[in-house]
């Protein structure tokens, strides 16, 4: 048995491995499926799905929708055998009944072959039909490798129901109620049986149909209420109360019925007919209203509409108004106050005027009405109450606003006086009134703060407060509250000022019942002065007041002076400023009415008696006695010891109130009685320090030297009140003015004085305040002119020394000053080298002595640049042109390998050099070593291997054909440099390039080879170029050359060169050196490398804007400098534009820019898009700029700044200047001012728009205006009437016969106007200045100028006309080139501040007529004479001399000769009216008169 058993445990324990074994290899190793959709007992009707969870609405039975998740699950079956599984198929069963796998019928099959986890989704096509289904999912897996083979893993059944009808009834529809007529206000029942065959019922619900009207869902149940239950034979109970408006109607009942998947149904009809009234009349209770407060005892009407559902025409029934008294324990009837028996009418408003009186209280209202079927109603019931009391004082305390500080408190209405607080405030400080009331009814509404006006003899409201929280009124209860008000006893002269003020508050509630007399109560605080008492000091000097600030020369004047207080004083001080102010200590040394003996100081006070006391004594003047202290006044005594001095002086008084407040009040002015003043010249002054020469006059000086005038401290201008200096100079005759004890700088105001050597004067005034004047001349020679070099003879301009001292051989001539020193500057250095520093400038050489000064000098080997310099002792300098030398001699290579080494080492750190100097000979460059050669004159070579660790990697650079004699061996420590980082950044910014193995030298180069074809370089370059024949490894496209290290802008792409390379060659070029190597020559070094150019031009858009509010455009961008080509495309038609695509456009420097720009184009209102296309010389092309605009122009154009017309004999032309955009213009014209019939358009788009006419008459006076359009249609109308005359017919002499019996004939009169042009501007600005410009031939004058406008001009007409003839009889001059006229409307001589006019004379007629330049005039016709205007030249050129004359005003001129013409009569006029005073010209006008009349 034990054996047995032992076997039976073994059998077992093999039994559950295979099992496990099966298991694995069916279950964890057969993919996984899920069936998902639909969810397991989901119901679904034909369009609709619901499921458990609430889900799956979208299945339904019409096309439903299955969703199988497979995914596979193990990959191995054992740990030695790998399977590969692969689901190749997946499929749907469906059936009516549970489904077997094995015995299932497929209803589809999907071939997935290739995918291992995925959802997927089967469409049934076919209709479902109603009832239970059921369905699962079946996976295919045909697995490869060892052991493999076809598996299947199956879904469990899901089970969903498909039901496409509606429930039905099992039942008829019963009425409970068991009545088919019925009355309103009865409530009637229904009870249905509904069932449904698959799912459950969901909700029922009960319509009404009233005579016809749409159905009215009045009831409903659903599944969630408990009252619906699934199955059959379900009883459903529902009821409707019938409303009073449904009264003689016929209602139809149907209940509608739903199942769980929305299937629906509809119950037949129950009919019930309302033939009874079984509901009471309703309300609208009007007035009073709820809440109603009144404060008058008489009862309120009654006001109230009662309406009834039988709407039967003048339906009458019976009311009655019922009044209670409200308490806590409800309405209590009010004997003999209610109302019966009121007949009304359905509808209509009812008023009840019963009038009863009622006592303080509140009270209910409510209305009963009966209708004729005897329907009883009682409204809600309405309060009001009747309150005819005043708020009751619970508390009035009057509190300090920022301290817990009370000042007076009242509790009750009874009380008189504060119970507590201390009673006393001051001006300026705020406190806050806090009131406790109440009132017994009604809710209180308004408190006022008053106080009582002692001036007016009433109270007087100084806050006050509303029911509003932000108003400072809190209430507790209905018939409670606080009051919070405040106030601030304003400081001043006023009704608080040092008082003892009452106040109070006033209290009402809403119905204004409000405390009286009686109840009010007052609480008095005394209110602290803090205002200072007033002062009015009031002088006179002579009899004359003097105002403060005032000058006088009356050393006794009269002080008066008004204290102004409310309250009394302490103390008034009276006082001078130079005497000690008196005080109640010096009283008994004084006289009688304390003042001080003079009459310059007083004191009195309160504490004094009799006449010292300052309310009740008394000032004595110079003429008697003034009661009281307050207003008073003193004389100071006419004796030497009390008058004033000379200066300024200052009365001081000082009032004291009895609380403090004190004001100090001063008076100043200033004395100035006797005496003149004197003037000083106290030092000169260089523009910093002290000039080093005397401060005498006749000093020499320059015009940069000031003068110290003035100042008592330095020991100057005598007296003490100075009015104004001022001064001229010889330099310049325009005065000057300036302040007391400065320095000013008469003879640096003229371009003459600044540059010449003369001898100058100044003359300066000073003036005092009485009127005092002084003049002073003072005279100095002014030397600005710095000694000269009267000859260099050495070194010349090229000059080469062989010897081994250079020769400086020059000499030097001052005419006015000694010399102080001389030097020069060598190789543009700023160090000056002074030649003569043993030498005392005294030794050198007075004014007017030559210096000649021979010097030999060592300089290192090279060429040299030397400046010499000169000065004298007043600093004047003079610097020689620079001097080009050269100087042959031993150069050190080793001393020079070392300190190129050094210098390069120090500015590269962490690279490394090797340098070598190399001498050319016959058979090459060789190295010189450390050997000094004698002779500089030779052909070098400097090589530098920069930064070498291998052949592949160094760059090597080499200076090659150095003239040696051309460089300046002491500039030997140049700079050079491997990828600068701000060289590469700025190049890269402007080319959108990459760079690489950049050397760069900067211009310390140019200082050691100054000339740069004394050599050439090159550069190896461990790479080779792009696309190249020998190129080894290619690392970059192109070779580059800067010209100019510090211009960026400007590169050049080096070519493969054809030939050798000179210094004398001007162009770059590079050849291969081997495999990986480049080497480019230069003609001369600055920036030389590789580089890449991939990148696209950068490109930054300026215009246009996203929004414009102007017709018109300028498209531009800013782009890098590498940039060649640009273009834009605009979308859309609508524009100027002759095509969507611009023309190219060439980049331009504008500013520090580079820039793109076009043409002006215009655009209508729209919305346009713009692309700009930027491309560079390498084709990279940017085309990032694309950005849309909205063109929205509602705005006219302004009207222009001026129109300007031209005329010939029919024709004319019409310009308008100053248009803020381009327009076309029309202008309409006529021979009247008020019809224009007549019009002609420019209809090309401009900013200076220009109308031309054809067609006029001859000598007519046309008058026009303009009208202004741009480009979308906006226009602006010029309402100004312009106008312009057409010129003379041209005329034929002819001969006319007339006899005795014929009549009279004439001839039109002829212009005298040869040519003319003239302009008109809208609007002249106040301070601004415009000119009439003309430019013709034919007319004289060249430009009108009008300066500095006074004030703001209108519609201003200035216009120039050239005459054919003398306009008067009078002739201007002896020979005239031309008269001419100017006329001008709308601005009068006196509306600027200068008049120019420029005109211009042709040489010929000067040359004929045997003048000059200086014989020109210009005349101007005034007074019946010909004036004389002074005039100058402003210039020539081929043709022309060109004058400017200033005129005092605009009339008839003339361009004449200075000599000859005239009239006797005319000049006998002028002296007549010059000595009677009714001639305008000055006698020297005259005099050109007289010399005129001669010749």
């Amino acid at each position: 048995m034990e054996k047995e058993g032992r076997v039976n445990l073994l059998s077992v324990i093999i039994l559950s491995i295979v099992i496990f074994l099966v298991y694995a290899v069916l279950v964890l190793g057969n993919p996984s499926i899920d069936a998902t959709l639909p969810e397991d007992n989901t119901n679904a009707s034909a369009s609709f799905g619901y499921s458990p969870s609430a889900g799956n609405a979208t299945f339904n039975g019409t096309n439903p929708q299955f969703h199988c998740d497979v995914q596979i699950n193990a990959s191995t079956v054992s740990a030695s055998t790998a399977v590969n599984r692969n689901i190749t198929n997946v499929s749907l069963y469906i059936s009516t009944a549970p489904l077997a796998a094995a015995s299932a019928i497929k209803n589809q099959t999907l071939n997935i072959s290739g995918v291992s986890n995925r959802t997927v989704i089967f469409n049934v096509t076919t209709s479902l039909n109603e009832g239970v289904h059921y369905w699962f999912c079946r996976t295919e897996d045909n697995g490869t490798g060892e052991g493999a083979g076809i598996l299947y893993n199956t879904t469990l059944n899901r089970t969903f129901t498909i039901d496409k009808t509606g429930p039905y009834l099992t039942t008829t529809v019963s009425n409970t109620t068991a009545q088919d007529a019925v009355s309103t206000e009865d409530t009637v029942y229904f009870a249905v049986n509904f069932s449904d065959q698959f799912t459950s019922i969901h909700t029922v619900r009960l319509f009404v149909n009233v005579s016809g009207a749409a159905d009215n869902e009045v009831n409903i149940t659903s599944e969630s209420t408990g009252l619906v239950q699934a199955g059959n034979g379900t009883i459903v109970n529902l009821s409707y109360t019938i409303p009073g408006h449904l009264l003689d109607d016929v209602l139809n009942f149907t209940f509608w019925v739903n199942d769980s998947v929305n299937n629906m149904n509809m119950s037949p009809a129950v009919i019930l007919r309302v033939d009874r009234d079984g509901t009471g009349p309703g309300f609208n209770l009007t007035s009073p209203i709820h809440l109603f407060n009144q404060s008058s005892a008489t009862a309120p009407y009654f006001n109230f509409t009662a309406m009834d559902n039988n709407n039967t025409e003048l339906y009458n029934f019976t009311c009655g108004i019922n009044i209670s008294v409200a308490s806590d324990t409800g309405p209590t009837p009010l004997p003999n106050a209610n109302i019966t028996g009121i007949e009304v009418t359905n509808g209509t408003s009812v008023q009840n005027t019963t009038s009863f009186k009622l006592s303080n209280g509140t009270y209910v209202w409510n209305v009963s009405c009966t209708d004729k079927a005897g329907n009883l109603n009682i409204s809600l019931s309405q309060n009001f109450t009747v309150d005819q009391m005043a708020p009751t004082l619970v508390n009035f305390t009057i509190n300090a606003t920022s301290t817990s500080e009370i000042l007076g408190s009242l509790i009750g209405s009874g009380a008189s006086t504060p119970d507590s607080g201390t009673g006393s405030w001051a001006q300026g400080r705020k406190f806050t009134a806090f009131g406790n009331f109440t009132d017994n009814l009604t809710k209180l509404l308004e408190a006022d703060l008053q106080f009582y006006n002692t001036s007016l003899g009433g109270w007087q409201t100084i806050n006050t407060t509303k029911d509003d929280a932000g108003n400072n009124i809190t209430s507790a209860t209905k018939t409670e509250a606080l009051f919070n008000l405040t106030f601030t006893p304003p400081s001043g002269r006023n009704e608080f000022e040092g008082k003892n003020v009452s106040f109070r508050l006033l209290v009402n509630d809403t119905l204004g019942n409000r405390n009286t007399s009686v109840e009010v109560v007052n609480i008095t605080i005394s209110i602290n002065d803090t205002y200072a008492p007033t002062i009015t000091i009031n002088a006179s000097a002579d009899g004359v007041a003097m105002v403060n600030g005032s000058n006088i020369s009356d050393t006794t004047p009269r002080i008066s002076w008004a204290v102004d207080e409310n309250n009394n004083l302490q103390s008034i001080n009276i006082s001078f400023q130079e005497v000690t102010a008196l005080g109640s200590s010096t009283l008994t040394t004084q006289d009688s009415a304390g003042i001080e003996g003079c009459k310059k100081a007083a004191f009195f006070s309160s504490s004094a008696t009799g006449v010292h006391n300052v309310e009740t004594g008394t000032t004595v003047s110079g003429s008697g006695s003034t009661a009281g202290v307050r207003n008073g006044s003193l004389l100071i005594l006419d004796t030497e010891s009390c008058r004033l001095r000379n200066g300024s002086h200052s009365i001081i008084v000082t009032a004291i109130d009895v609380w403090g407040n004190q004001l100090v009040e001063f008076h100043n002015f200033s004395i100035q009685s006797l005496g003149s003043i004197g003037l000083a010249f106290v030092n000169l002054t260089s523009p910093t320090t002290l000039w080093s020469k005397n401060n005498i006059n006749n000093s020499n000086i320059t015009s940069t030297i000031g003068l110290g005038i003035g100042g008592a401290a330095n020991g100057g201008l005598s007296g003490e009140n100075i009015q104004s200096l001022a001064y001229t100079s010889s330099c310049d005759s325009t005065e000057v003015t300036f302040t007391n004890n400065t320095v000013i700088y008469p003879f640096n105001r003229s371009s003459a004085c600044k540059t010449e050597s003369e001898n100058r004067t100044v003359t300066i005034t000073v003036t005092d305040t009485a009127g005092n004047s002084n003049t002073t001349v003072l005279g100095f020679l002014v030397d600005n002119v710095a000694p000269s070099f009267s000859s260099i003879e050495s070194p010349t301009d090229g000059q080469t020394f062989t010897n081994a001292k250079t020769a400086l051989n020059f000499t030097i001539l001052d005419d006015d000053q000694s010399i102080t020193s001389f030097g020069y500057y060598l190789d543009g250095s700023d160090a000056l080298v002074t030649m003569n520093i043993s030498a005392a400038p005294a030794t050198i050489g007075g004014a007017g002595t030559s210096i000649t000064e021979n010097n030999l000098t060592n300089f290192t080997a090279g060429t040299h640049t030397i400046k010499f310099t000169v000065n004298d002792t007043l600093g004047n300098v003079k610097n020689s042109s620079v001097i080009t030398f050269t100087q042959i001699g031993p150069i050190k290579p080793a001393d020079i390998n070392n300190s190129i080494t050094d210098y390069l080492t120090f500015i590269n750190p962490g690279m490394t050099f090797n340098i070598s100097i190399r001498l050319k000979d016959g058979t090459g460059y060789n190295d010189i070593g450390s050997a000094n050669e004698t002779d500089s004159n030779q052909t070098f070579e400097i090589f530098l291997n920069l930064n070498s660790s291998s052949a592949n990697d160094q760059v090597n650079v080499t200076i090659t054909e150095i003239n040696g004699s051309g460089a300046n061996w002491d500039k030997i420590n140049f700079s050079v440099m491997i990828n600068e980082t701000k060289f590469e950044a700025g190049v890269e910014n402007n080319f959108t390039m990459d760079l690489f193995n950049f050397v760069l030298f900067n211009g310390s180069l140019d200082e050691f080879l100054t000339n740069e074809n004394d050599y050439f370089g090159t550069v190896l370059l461990p790479y080779n170029v792009t696309n190249g024949s020998n190129q080894g490894t290619a690392t970059a496209q192109e070779i580059w050359w800067f010209p100019d290290s510090d211009d960026l802008t400007s590169r050049t792409n080096v070519s493969q060169c054809t030939t050798g390379f000179s210094r004398t060659d001007a162009t770059p070029c590079w050849n291969y050196s081997g495999v990986g190597n480049t080497l480019v020559s230069v003609p001369h070094f600055s920036g030389v490398g590789g580089g890449n150019d991939t990148r696209p031009p950068t490109v930054a858009l300026n215009s246009p804007a996203t929004s414009l509010g102007v017709s018109e455009i300028i498209p531009n961008v800013t782009v890098s400098n590498d940039a060649t080509n640009c273009k834009y495309i605009v979308n859309g038609t609508d524009s100027s534009a002759s095509s969507n695509e611009s023309s190219s456009a060439t980049p331009g420097t504008i500013g520090n820019d580079n820039i793109c720009t076009w043409s002006e184009i215009r655009f209508k209102d729209g919305v346009y898009n713009i692309t700009f296309n930027v491309t560079d010389a390498s084709g990279n092309l940017n085309l990032s700029v694309n950005m849309s605009f909205t063109m929205a122009d509602g705005t006219a154009p302004n009207s222009g700044t001026s129109v300007s017309s031209s005329s010939g004999e029919t024709s004319a032309t019409v310009t308008i200047s100053g248009v803020n955009e381009s327009v076309n213009a029309t202008v309409f014209y006529g021979t009247g001012n008020t019809s224009f019939t007549n019009s002609f358009m420019q209809t090309a788009f401009s900013k200076s728009p220009s109308v031309s006419f054809t067609g006029l008459t001859a000598s007519t006076v046309y008058y026009y205006n303009v009208t202004l359009y741009d480009y979308n249609g906006n226009s602006v109308f010029n309402s100004t009437v312009f106008t312009f005359t057409t010129d003379a017919a041209s005329t034929t002499t002819t001969t006319t016969t007339t006899t005795s019996s014929g009549g009279g004939g004439g001839v039109a009169a002829v212009s005298n106007i040869a040519d003319s042009k003239a302009q008109v501007w809208s609007t002249i600005p106040a301070g601004s200045s415009f000119s009439l410009d003309v430019d013709k031939a034919t007319i004289a004058i060249t430009k009108v100028a009008v300066n500095n406008v006074k004030s703001e001009l209108k519609n201003v007409d200035l216009g120039v006309q050239a005459l054919k003839s003398q306009p008067v009889s009078a002739t201007a001059a002896g020979k005239v080139y031309q008269y001419l006229k100017i006329n001008k409307k709308q601005i009068v001589d006196s509306d600027a501040e200068s008049f120019k006019v420029g005109f211009r004379v042709t040489k010929s007629w000067l040359t004929d007529n045997g003048l000059t330049s200086a014989d020109i005039r210009l005349y101007r016709y005034k007074n019946s004479v010909w004036n004389r205007l002074v005039t100058k030249v402003t210039g020539t050129d081929s043709t022309y001399v060109n004058f400017e004359a200033e005129t005092p005003g605009f009339s008839f001129f003339a361009v004449g000769s200075a000599t000859g013409g005239g009239d006797a009569f005319a000049i006998i006029d002028a002296i007549r009216g010059f000595y009677d005073g009714t001639s305008s010209l000055t006698a020297f006008e005259i005099i050109d008169m007289i010399r005129a009349f001669y010749g």
